[in-house]
């Protein structure tokens, strides 16, 4: 049995594969590459906005190589894509598919296109008969045509411009859909217009025969009253001076996809309000820790007690940051990296007293944006090398700078560069690396959590040097 040969260009790999197993079970199915292109003869071309735009001129000389025998192509994109393609690709698309989809409404709009293919394919070999057979069998296909046209889910119509606006053709789904019969449109053009919600009728209003073919989404009010939402495909009809002089068009309803999406949307505002007050009580939480902590340590004299609490609440201040920026941030999954460096030194600095003592902080930093999974834990670490500047790194001295460098490097990777021009560091430093706490956390931090490399340099001061990359983590949400 003969089977309709499909193409299937698509980028995207998953939307690929679940297409091209689905209409397999049908349809011979085939993905070329692009030397393939102008190669093999195909019924329908499956494609992409990143392919069509990619192999525009291959498709338009396979067009034009075939012109005898329609090559429909149907565009799967989504509704948020679609305004990006240029007038020229919505000369040779067909017809789209938005997704998702449901597989029936794939196989519809494959079938239809597959139709409008074998019509005309039908319509070449008629022109190979003597003229009256031809015109016989021509009639027996246009109303083959019509009965399709009758049949139809989708209201398929034709409206003429000149020399008069009047529908010349609606098909029965009309009533389905709207509540009004066919013979209200005919009786009444104007009813196109006034079926229209008032505040979508100016998306009717096209500026260019280019804006005709551009898909629009319109609210329709029923003669019941309901409200729907269409979708409709409108082709131009020239004459052989060029005048417009008609509009086809396909009009589907589009109202439980359009709730769907407004479901969706509604659903993902409820989750960014949940997630938002959920970085924000951390936060707080986190406040109150630090709070209790500080509380405790007044009862206690002892110096070491007290440096053991307020390291403890730093280390606490610097998590706590990072939620605050997830609270304040777009997305909630990514921070503002350059912005909580500078933020996060800042505060310390001011814990510290750094002013007092004439220590200043300088930055050169790069806008990178990282996730909570980086943020946090390099938090740790910039708070560790602040104190310890801060405790030992100017020690005998009246002023000094603590400089901050970050840089966003080749393939997703960051350099933090973090130094000060202080005492420096011991000679031996290596030996005592496993003797220091501190360094063994930055160490532990930068090259078991983030996966990444550190370097120390002890010359005229301190240089830490981490490299990391900042997709260490996948985005949870």
């Amino acid at each position: 049995m003969f089977m309709d040969s499909l193409w299937i260009m698509m980028a995207d790999a998953r939307n690929r594969e679940l297409i091209g197993e689905l209409l397999s079970t049908r349809y011979n199915v085939d993905f070329p590459e692009e030397g393939e292109i102008s190669n093999k003869e195909i019924s329908l071309c499956i494609i992409d906005g990143y392919n069509i735009t990619k192999n525009y001129e291959s498709i338009a000389n396979l067009r034009e190589m075939n012109k005898d025998v329609h090559l429909p192509l149907l565009l799967v994109t989504s509704k948020e894509e679609v305004g990006f393609l240029t007038n020229n690709l919505w000369k040779i698309i067909d017809d789209i598919l938005y997704i998702p989809a449901s597989k029936a409404e794939v196989f519809a709009r494959v079938e239809v296109l597959l139709r409008v293919r074998r019509l005309s394919m039908e319509v070449l070999r008629l022109k190979n008969l003597q003229l009256s057979d031809t015109r016989k069998k021509l009639q027996l296909t246009e109303e083959k045509f019509k009965l399709l046209a009758d049949n139809a889910q989708d209201i398929i119509y034709r409206y003429e411009l000149y020399p008069e606006e009047i529908f010349s053709y609606i098909s029965p789904s009309v009533e389905r859909i709207t509540g009004y019969s066919p013979e209200d449109f005919y009786k009444d053009y104007n009813l196109r217009m006034t079926i229209v919600k008032e505040e979508d009728r100016d998306l009717l209003s096209y500026k260019s025969c280019d804006d005709i073919k551009k898909p629009v989404i319109l609210r329709m009010i029923k003669k019941n009253g309901d409200v729907i939402y269409t979708e409709h495909h409108n082709s131009p009809v020239y004459d052989r001076d060029g005048r417009l002089i008609a509009m086809e068009g396909i009009i589907r309803d589009a109202t439980e996809r359009e709730e769907f999406l407004k479901k969706i949307q509604h659903d993902l505002e409820e989750k960014k309000v949940l997630i938002r007050e959920l970085y924000h009580r951390t936060k707080n939480n986190m406040n109150v820790i630090i709070s209790l902590l500080n509380l405790k340590a007044e009862s206690f004299e002892s110096d070491v007690i007290q440096s053991f609490v307020q390291d403890m609440s730093l280390k606490i201040y610097s998590i706590a940051m990072v939620h605050e920026k997830l609270y304040q941030s777009q997305d909630l999954t990514n921070i503002s990296f350059d912005e909580y460096i500078r933020d996060l030194s800042t505060s310390l600095a001011e814990c510290f007293d750094m002013s007092d003592r004439g220590i200043v902080l300088k930055f050169d930093l790069d806008p990178v944006n990282i996730s909570f999974d980086i943020a946090a834990p390099c938090g740790l670490v910039i708070n560790e090398i602040i104190s310890n500047a801060f405790k030992h790194a100017f020690t005998g001295r009246d002023s000094g700078e603590i400089f901050f460098s970050l840089k966003d490097i080749k393939d997703g990777y960051l350099k933090l560069e973090i130094s000060d021009n202080g005492i420096g560091m011991p000679e031996d430093l290596n030996s005592r690396m496993y003797e220091n706490i501190g360094l063994q956390t930055i160490k532990a931090i930068i090259e078991n959590q983030l996966a990444g490399k550190m370097n120390i340099i002890s010359e005229q001061g301190t240089k830490f040097i981490f490299i990391f990359s900042k997709n260490v983590y996948k985005s949870r949400i």
